[in-house]
């Protein structure tokens, strides 16, 4: 529980870390104002009504959730100039739905079912999600760019970034051993939805040049080594 928790808190800071970011590349506007109470209401909505929200959770009614959540974000959008990163209503909508997981063996809701044609579908939205955060990105100036210099920054900030998600390791020493909070770590490295988010704002906010390049390339590079940190933790695990 411990882990999950860890692992929804680390989307969480950086979900919040958006509207700051927002403010310092594009400038103070009285509108963000209402960006913020929009943000921090959302966040209340999430932390008061947690696992409150009896909807259904099977995977067809996830994906029409979000499309629900698109619609709405888009008429916010249109109607008072505000952009909502799609992140975090989604993000609160996963704290206030009430997972099957946490029902009663009795209750028909937590009847699994059926859900290897669901998981199909969930790995196949994943899957094409990442791919259009790829399409979407740049193309890479292959004459301008030093390659050798961009290789050392990808390489140092991949390692950066992987060794910040070793936290678990000074942790937790009574209740897990060294091997398991090294395998929470490892398992960690690859998770990349967010910062693909932190991209977009980026991109969208007209930063471009070395520093996209090189984040997307370390996003890329830590996407591509998945196979290898899942074997990694499953010789930890053993």
């Amino acid at each position: 529980k411990k882990a999950r928790v860890l692992a929804v808190l680390d989307d969480l800071a950086t979900l919040l870390l958006l509207v700051p970011l927002q403010i310092l590349v594009s400038g103070w506007k009285t509108v963000l104002l209402l960006h913020i109470f929009i943000t921090l209401g959302l966040v209340y909505a999430g932390m008061r009504w947690a696992n409150t929200c009896r909807w259904p959770v099977r995977k067809p009614w996830l994906v029409l959730y979000s499309v629900a959540l698109i619609v709405i974000s888009k008429l916010l959008e249109s109607w008072t100039t505000i952009h909502v990163e799609m992140l975090l209503p989604a993000f609160v909508m996963g704290c206030i739905l009430r997972h099957r997981s946490m029902e009663t063996p009795e209750d028909p809701r937590s009847v699994t079912e059926g859900d290897d044609p669901q998981s199909a579908l969930d790995q196949s939205i994943k899957g094409l999600f990442l791919f259009l955060v790829g399409a979407a990105l740049p193309k890479i100036p292959l004459a301008d760019v030093p390659w050798m210099s961009v290789a050392l920054h990808v390489l140092a900030l991949t390692l950066l970034g992987n060794l910040g998600k070793c936290i678990p390791l000074f942790f937790y020493r009574n209740e897990a051993s060294l091997r398991s909070r090294a395998a929470l770590s490892v398992a960690m490295f690859p998770r990349g939805e967010v910062g693909a988010g932190v991209l977009f704002l980026a991109l969208g906010s007209g930063i471009g040049g070395l520093p996209v390049l090189v984040g997307s390339l370390s996003l890329a590079l830590n996407l591509c080594l998945t196979g290898v940190f899942i074997a990694i933790v499953r010789r930890l695990l053993k």
